[in-house]
């Protein structure tokens, strides 16, 4: 990794900081969720960001949602996010399809590194829900919190045309 790409003293700080502000909030979901968004939202650089809690045995099951939480949509988006939860659902999203085979506590990629662009661009995620709230590109990150399939997922979005997510930033 060049230096560049090394996270600096004030970026731990602040992630440090949001840390402990999402502890400030106590211990329900919705509270310290929306307040993880936030924060990361502002650190990152993504209007939007979605995630919550799940169930996955990877790589022998499905993503199971438990909780959903997002931020940066507006009143459009956010019906879409609800109907993606409902219909799609993570087991059928091509990111997460690629991100089952990949095992380990901890992962975080760019949508690119998961699924080529023609298979993006085909998908029902993109044509469906993604495309018509205009955000595009997504970092993933997906954390096994437990031995019993307990996963935490955090995905940032960017808006169509915007940069992708850099080095630094996952």
């Amino acid at each position: 990794m060049t230096k560049s790409n090394l996270l600096r003293v004030h970026e731990v700080r602040d992630a440090y900081r949001l840390i402990g502000e999402c502890r400030d909030v106590g211990s329900d979901p919705a509270l310290w969720h929306r307040r993880m968004f936030e924060g990361l939202s502002r650190l990152i650089g993504a209007p939007a960001v979605s995630g919550g809690e799940g169930k996955w045995f990877r790589p022998h099951r499905a993503a199971e949602a438990v909780s959903a939480f997002g931020i940066g949509f507006d009143a459009h988006a956010s019906a879409l996010y609800r109907a993606y939860m409902r219909d799609v659902t993570p087991g059928r999203d091509p990111v997460f399809r690629a991100l089952q085979e990949i095992t380990g506590p901890l992962v975080t990629l760019t949508r690119r590194q998961l699924v080529s662009d023609a298979q993006w661009y085909r998908s029902i995620v993109w044509n469906d829900y993604h495309r018509p709230v205009g955000i595009d590109d997504r970092l993933t990150s997906v954390y096994q919190s437990g031995d019993a399939g307990a996963v935490s997922v955090i995905a940032l979005h960017r808006g169509v045309g915007e940069r992708e997510f850099s080095q630094r930033e996952q």
